[in-house]
């Protein structure tokens, strides 16, 4: 509230005189005060409200559409489930396990890779890394010659790299 004037009241000005009039009057009411001002007047009016667009889909035909991919997604499952039914798999077949070992040789004296902190930052062209094929930028180094270094610091397990070297 300023001056006496409530902020959602529309305010009108004539040079320093505010007379407030609530929106409550009746437009007679407001017309006698406008006749009674003999100079210039400003009228201060709160800009409208305004209206939220609607979206382009109703909210039924939402959910409409969320119960067909629903139901879609459950015919699938179901397809899968059934497909595992018909093919189980035998018992007595051994499940290959996937060996994600690489074994690299020193070519003049370098493996042809760049690690930094268990990380293969770069592949280094016609290295033996290169030249294996298997290894990628990003890679991540969980084991060397078989020792976990997963949970080790770099410095760590270079260092014990580096003394087996020198053993």
């Amino acid at each position: 509230m300023e001056n006496g004037v409530n902020n959602n009241d529309i305010i009108e000005e004539q040079e320093e005189t505010l007379l407030p009039t609530n929106r409550k009057d009746r437009h007679e009411e407001l017309e006698k005060k406008v006749r009674l001002l003999e100079r210039r007047l400003t009228l201060h009016v709160p800009p409208p409200k305004k209206k939220k667009p609607r979206g382009g889909m109703g909210t039924w035909a939402l959910c409409f559409v969320l119960v067909i991919f629903m139901v879609i997604i459950m015919i699938v499952a179901a397809y899968n489930r059934t497909k595992a039914h018909q093919n189980p798999r035998n018992s007595t077949e051994p499940v290959k396990k996937r060996d994600n070992s690489v074994h690299l040789i020193k070519v003049n004296g370098r493996f042809g890779l760049v690690i930094k902190s268990k990380i293969i930052e770069e592949i280094l062209p016609g290295g033996s890394a290169d030249f294996q094929g298997h290894l990628k930028k990003g890679d991540e180094i969980v084991k060397i010659n078989g020792q976990n270094i997963r949970h080790e610091t770099s410095s760590k397990w270079l260092l014990d790299m580096f003394n087996k070297r020198n053993e």
